[in-house]
């Protein structure tokens, strides 16, 4: 089925995924980025929100 404009996604990946970050902060997307208690990763991205571009990120 298909996903509305304001919906949320939530990507799980077993590392830190910068390119991920780098394509999100161009497309001016606000997420947020958790590390599991596992070393996975949870990216949460809200669809249909925009920021201003960030100059830097965090590698934690």
């Amino acid at each position: 089925d298909a996903s509305g404009p304001h919906d949320t996604i939530v990507a799980l990946t077993d590392r830190v995924p910068l390119l991920l970050f780098d394509e999100l902060n161009e497309r001016r997307l606000v997420y947020t980025a958790e590390q599991q208690p596992d070393g996975a990763h949870r990216v949460t991205i809200a669809k249909g929100a925009v920021q201003a571009p960030q100059k830097t990120r965090s590698l934690e």
